[in-house]
This record gives C-alpha cells, sequence and structure tokens, in this order.
C-alpha cells in the first residue's frame, strides 16, 4: 500500500503523542497543547499515513486571517531521511498560497537541522536570529520609579509604533509560544483590556506581556533600557513567583538588563551566546 498524504484530525492523537515523545527528551510542546493543536479552526494539519500508522505529520497554523504559520514539522525516527519532510512542507506552501496570504513563516531551534534544510530547500529565507532566553527567579529589587498600566484612553496599536523597537523587530510582537505574532490592532486592543501593557510615567518605555500556562511571556518591549529593566521588576512584583520567558535581539541594547536581572539561555549562564532560534519567511 502507497503511502497516503491526508488531513489530520483527532483520530490521530495518540499516534501524534507516541511521536511527540520522542522530540526534544520528551518536552515537544504538542504534548501540551495537543487539542488545541488538533482543532481545525486553528490552522490545517497534514499527516503522511501507510498501512494506518501515522509516520510524519506537520501544521499550518493561522496566526491572523492573512498570515499562516508551520510548525510541528515531525518524522518517525525510523522514518527519518525518506523524504517526508519535503513532501509535507512542498503540500503545505502550496495550500497556503491558494489564500494568497499576507505571510507564510517558520521558526525552529538551531539545532533542527531538518527543518532549517527542508525550508530553505523550499525557498524559504532567514528573515531573523532571536536568544530565547528565561529567568527562574527575578532579582527582588523595588522598582525606582512610578509604573502604571496603560490608561484605558490611550491607544496601544499607535503608541507601540512610536517605539523605534518596533520596526527593529519587523513589526512582531516578540515570540510568543515559538510564534511571531504581527502587532495587529485587536491584538494589542485585547492584551490592552487585560491589563497587560505597563508603562513608566510619560509613557518614556513600554512592556507588554502575556501568560504562557503558569509562566509570563515578555513579548515587546522598548524606551529607555534603565526603564525597560523598572518596567520588569514592576512585572515581577506584580507576579510573584513566576518564570520569566523573552525572545530577544543578538546585540540589542536590552541584552545588558537581562543578564543583570538573571536571565539566561536555558542550559546556559549567560544572555550572550549565540542565536538559538531562527525565523524563516517564505518570499511570497
Amino acid at each position: 500500500m502507497e503511502e497516503t498524504l491526508r488531513q489530520g484530525n483527532y483520530g490521530d492523537k495518540e499516534q501524534i503523542l507516541e511521536i511527540s515523545k520522542t522530540v526534544w527528551e520528551g518536552n515537544d510542546f504538542i504534548l501540551r497543547t495537543i487539542d488545541t493543536w488538533l482543532n481545525p479552526e486553528t490552522g490545517k494539519i497534514l499527516v503522511v499515513e501507510k498501512d494506518g500508522e501515522i509516520r510524519a505529520f506537520a501544521k499550518m497554523s493561522y496566526l491572523t486571517t492573512k498570515d499562516y504559520w508551520l510548525e510541528g514539522l515531525r518524522v518517525k525516527e525510523k522514518y527519518r531521511g525518506m523524504g517526508y519532510a519535503n513532501l509535507l512542507t512542498q503540500e503545505l506552501i502550496q495550500e497556503a498560497k491558494k489564500s494568497n496570504p499576507r505571510s507564510l513563516r517558520f521558526a525552529c531551534h538551531r539545532k533542527a537541522e531538518g527543518s532549517i534544510h527542508s525550508g530553505e530547500k523550499h525557498g524559504f529565507i532567514r528573515k531573523a536570529a532571536f536568544s530565547f532566553i528565561l529567568c527562574e527567579k527575578l532579582k527582588s529589587e523595588k522598582p525606582t520609579i512610578a509604573v502604571e498600566e496603560l490608561s484605558r484612553e490611550q491607544d496601544p496599536y499607535e503608541i507601540v509604533q512610536g517605539f523605534l523597537e518596533y520596526y527593529k523587530n519587523y513589526g512582531f510582537l516578540f515570540g510568543s509560544k515559538w510564534k511571531f505574532i504581527p502587532m495587529e490592532k485587536q491584538l494589542l486592543t485585547k492584551l490592552h483590556g487585560e491589563g497587560k501593557i505597563l508603562q513608566t510615567e510619560e509613557g518614556k518605555a513600554l512592556l507588554i506581556y502575556d501568560y504562557d500556562g503558569e509562566d509570563l511571556r515578555l513579548l515587546f518591549y522598548g524606551g529607555r533600557k534603565e526603564m525597560v529593566k523598572e518596567l520588569i521588576l514592576a512585572l515581577g512584583k506584580k507576579e510573584p513567583g513566576k518564570l520569566f520567558k523573552t525572545m530577544t535581539l543578538p546585540m540589542s541594547k536590552y541584552n545588558p538588563v537581562f543578564q543583570e536581572l538573571g536571565f539566561h539561555m536555558k542550559g546556559e549562564t549567560r544572555v550572550e551566546m549565540p542565536p538559538n532560534v531562527f525565523l524563516y519567511e517564505y518570499p511570497l
């Protein structure tokens, strides 16, 4: 029987989980988000199947109605090197083109050589490199300046575009769960309504955050670096004991601040390490 390329569904859950358990030492994000991930409203999943066995799968998620994201490209260990990654990548590119999206992107760890090779082979171009860093225990310093939530009268979309970092970050919110989400007005309005945008007096610095399960994800920060430090300290007081995560650009002026506050790469003790996350974009 020949391999079948078909749409994935909830009936594939157990086989997808079995494959995911072998990825990243059992820490694959799919294990934690499988039910949401399989929801057809969030995107399109393709699987390669033969004799009832799923050999590989991948997903194209819908970040917005115009922005598509490839993720979760997984091949069962004994079938790696058989061309399934290329097959899935090519098919999802063709599926994306049918809808004429604004963007088609993916991100991967620098060690994910298979994803990098497959993406580049099919025309994806490396757009940027980021460092994924975290802080298990934020320093307990008290902020020395006043910090407040963005007031209801302020327009978060207009304000964020007033920061140079908006343009340095290619108009993205920093990676949220390894997705780089465009700073659209609707999303910023939602975060604003939830009180997740902090600013210093007179709006000289800005911090946008969200929850990642029990953890905190710093999505965007802009303004003077010493004031961004104060915003992070204030968030630490507001959300004590949380694990902080963020994506930072290489050579960012904020990296010394992160270093000072105790942020580091996983398994390392420093921020200033080679970037560990690559962002790719398909030229539509």
